[in-house]
This record gives structure tokens, sequence and C-alpha cells, in this order.
């Protein structure tokens, strides 16, 4: 087993813990409700999933826990999201 040793950072609250099913970048608020809604209606069958892989993203300084094996439930989920068609309206940030 391989060991990933933070020297810094925090643990999440599980609340903010997610999987990420279908990155999309920023989203207007105007248009998430409608990425809501298509989401909701595809249908997907229960799964388990076992979270055995440990990584590091240094460049945003985030760790990030992955399953070896990709339940076939988890894979046609995500390619039933990857067939919603509908703009991401990018939101432009002002600094």
């Amino acid at each position: 087993a391989r060991t990933l040793v933070l020297r810094a950072g925090r643990l999440e609250p599980p609340a903010r813990l997610h999987l990420t099913l279908r990155f999309l970048g920023d989203v207007a608020d105007a248009q998430l409700h409608r990425w809501r809604a298509a989401a909701g209606e595809v249908a997907a069958a229960a799964f388990s999933l076992r979270l055995t892989q440990v990584g590091w993203w240094p460049q945003s300084a985030v760790a990030w826990l992955g399953p070896a094996d990709t339940p076939s439930a988890l894979s046609a989920l995500v390619a039933a999201l990857a067939c919603i068609d509908l703009p991401a309206t990018r939101v432009e940030h002002l600094y």
C-alpha cells in the first residue's frame, strides 16, 4: 500500500466532498438549473464504489481518492451525463 504524507492542508467537511461525473467549468446561474434538471432525468443503476487509490495535485494543493476499478454502472452514468447537450455559458470573472 502506498502512503501519502500531507504536511499541510485541512480536511474538508463531508458536505464538500464530491465525485466529479462531468466537469462543466463555470456555468452561469441561469443555466445551472437546466443542467441540474437534465441530469436529474438520467436513469442510473445503484453501485458500490471502493476508494482505494490516493493521489495529490500539487498545483492546486488537492489530495484525491479514487477507485482502482470503475463499476460498469458508474461508467454508464458518466456516459449518459456526457450525452446531455446543453450550452455551458462561461461566467466572466471580474478581478
